[in-house]
């Protein structure tokens, strides 16, 4: 299992330009967590995630099924 402490602080770690958006912030979203998947380890493949930003988004903005 891994340490979900460890990303979350590498996370905070993000600057992203003022002037940017949601694309430049997945990006550098993307790059942290790029190192963290494993498709050998349950939990920490990149469907989990997705399905975990859909759940999310979806609890927001009231499509949640």
């Amino acid at each position: 299992m891994r340490d979900i402490q460890k990303i979350v602080n590498d996370l905070k770690e993000i600057k992203v330009h003022p002037q940017g958006d949601l694309s430049d912030l997945g990006n550098e979203i993307g790059k942290i967590i790029g190192t963290y998947i494993d498709n050998q380890e349950i939990g920490y493949e990149l469907d989990d995630l997705l399905a975990g930003i859909e759940h999310g988004v979806s609890l927001i903005d009231e499509t949640h099924k």
